[in-house]
């Protein structure tokens, strides 16, 4: 009896244990699916999320579970699974969260808000936003939110950088009178009066929303609904700004202004910058967005050759190892580019310079042209961004 009851307690957990070991083949090969379409959909986490997994009910059946930022992702695991005749329960949330309503958009309220990779102040800070940049809210963990900038960025805010918003809103604010503040820093007064009040600090390409004007002082209004009044002589008719042409000398000129400025990882103004940083503000405020970090804006532009006589004033220099590029700066002219390293800096490639870096040089890795290539992948227009155009589609285009 005994050898009976061991027989089949051994046929039973044989069973369970082959059971077990199908199902978890079939798990694995099912999340091996929803990997192989997050390398197609979401290589890169920086700039979409996508945290999906499956669980298995039984061999044929499975539980999503996860969330994304891609409803076309969502939508190609779904279709490659019903390909292979599985049954499927679809948990996965699609951000923006429900629980945000109508409030998925914002602008920015500080004149620099931080950006980290998680919702903590002790987390690593991933880059930076300034007052009137326009985003995209994804969800909320208590009192901050996942945002995304327009150059596709994802970080968390804490709450006092984000005024939310619904469409209608964001729409109103893209047909607003605005300008953008162009001077490397200065500040908001809450009278025509520069002995007056401080409401808030602003620096340079922060975007305001103008109520009224004076002689020398325009009334703006902050998105978080603080009003104030900023010098004319420091800001430009948004509109007409975001109209300008590039141009290589002031492009420079617009470099030059960051001389010296102390470098801060993550940092993208100009009170600190990082080096992607530096390049990215200084063509922003030539009219143009680009990619957030060196490793991404290498492979945008026209791809020049690491060597000296290919490169031209306001290329793009990238320093590190083939495929592990880890430091950006812009040529400008006479064998000299300027970065931020310690500092913000002028050196050359130039052995016989006193401003020569071997350390830097050696690791030059390839060159890319934005001047020439803007409207492709990574380099667009401010005035051709949509998240600064006003959607002609919306009902509000008839009121």
């Amino acid at each position: 009896m005994n050898k009976t009851i061991l027989f089949l307690f051994c046929i039973l957990s044989f069973s369970i244990i082959k059971t077990k070991n199908v199902s978890a083949q079939s798990t694995n090969r099912v999340n091996a699916i929803i990997d192989s379409i997050q390398k197609c959909y979401a290589p890169d986490k920086r700039v979409a999320v996508f945290k999906i997994k499956a669980y298995s009910q039984n061999e044929n059946s499975f539980t999503l579970t996860g969330e994304t930022s891609l409803p076309d992702a969502q939508k190609a695991i779904l279709e490659k699974l019903h390909q292979l005749s599985l049954h499927v329960t679809d948990s996965i949330e699609i951000l923006p969260q429900k629980a945000l309503g109508d409030n998925t958009f914002g602008l920015v309220t500080l004149s620099v808000a931080n950006l980290r990779f998680s919702s903590d102040h002790a987390a690593e800070m991933a880059s930076q936003a300034l007052m009137g940049t326009p985003l995209r809210v994804l969800k909320q963990d208590e009192n901050w939110f996942l945002v995304q900038t327009p150059d596709k960025y994802i970080g968390w805010m804490e709450e006092c950088g984000v005024a939310r918003m619904d469409k209608a809103r964001i729409e109103k604010w893209k047909r607003a009178h605005r300008i953008i503040f162009t001077e490397m820093n200065g500040f908001l007064y809450s009278k025509a009066d520069k002995k007056s009040t401080v409401v808030s600090d602003l620096t340079l390409g922060d975007i305001l929303e103008v109520t009224a004007k004076t002689k020398t002082f325009v009334q703006v209004n902050l998105p978080d609904g603080r009003t104030g009044f900023v010098s004319s002589e420091q800001c430009k008719d948004f509109d007409q700004w975001k109209k300008i042409r590039p141009d290589s000398a002031k492009i420079i000129q617009t470099a030059l202004k960051f001389m010296g400025l102390p470098y801060l990882w993550g940092g993208l103004s100009a009170k600190a910058t990082d080096c992607s940083g530096l390049v990215k503000t200084v063509y922003f405020m030539n009219g143009i967005i680009l990619d957030r970090d060196a490793s991404q804006q290498v492979y945008n532009g026209q791809i020049i050759p690491a060597k000296v006589d290919s490169i031209q004033p306001c290329d793009l220099l990238f320093f590190g190892r083939i495929n592990h590029v880890t430091h950006v700066g812009m040529y400008i002219g006479k064998g000299k580019y300027i970065h931020s390293s310690g500092l913000v800096r002028v050196n050359s490639l130039d052995p016989s310079s006193p401003s020569y870096i071997s350390i830097i040089r050696k690791s030059f890795v390839s060159a890319s042209r934005i001047l020439t290539s803007i409207g492709t992948k990574g380099i667009i227009r401010v005035e051709n961004h949509p998240w600064y155009t006003p959607d002609n589609s919306d009902i509000l285009t008839n009121k």
